[in-house]
């Protein structure tokens, strides 16, 4: 299937109160015993794609 993706540019009133940048710290998940590999977000949604969208799994 060939992507459709439009951009949108952001709003002007909203632009610099916008946070571009998050980046979640794993130190408490895995010093809690989480021991699983991680996705690469690409990875993730590749997954999410394959095994979900295409087989009308919306969770």
């Amino acid at each position: 299937m060939q992507p459709n993706i439009e951009y949108i540019d952001m709003l002007s009133d909203i632009r610099d109160k916008y946070q571009y940048f998050t980046e979640a710290n794993m130190g408490k998940l895995i010093s809690a015993g989480y021991n699983k590999p991680f996705f690469s977000l690409e990875e993730g949604v590749e997954d999410y794609v394959r095994n979900y969208l295409s087989k009308n799994l919306f969770y």
